[in-house]
């Protein structure tokens, strides 16, 4: 992941400093508004990294899959959101390919 970053880090600031893409200056207050972001998706990767002593790699599949459903149904009753049929046959889509891949080990 390391190897990754390096090389975007180093293509984006080739592209920011020959004008192809413009980039805002990193200040304080950019730093303070995407520092709780990061920390809460960094906590999410190792927690599900440290998960994987305790399940199996299709059953956290499962897991993920379920936690999307849960969520659009989330903002369908708190928020009154909507959302289309497609979005639900996708849902209930990647739940039978975990499912279906989880069976067997």
């Amino acid at each position: 992941m390391l190897y990754q970053n390096i090389v975007l880090v180093t293509i984006v600031s080739t592209l920011s400093l020959s004008g192809a893409v413009p980039t805002e200056s990193l200040t304080w207050n950019l730093i303070k508004v995407w520092l709780p972001g990061n920390i809460i998706f960094v906590g999410m990767l190792i927690t599900s990294m440290f998960s994987l002593k305790y399940i199996n790699v299709a059953m956290l599949t499962i897991l993920k899959n379920v936690a999307n459903v849960l969520t659009a149904s989330g903002e369908t009753y708190f928020f009154k959101k909507q959302h289309g049929t497609q979005v639900w046959v996708a849902l209930m889509l990647m739940i039978i390919s975990a499912v279906a891949g989880g069976i067997r080990p």
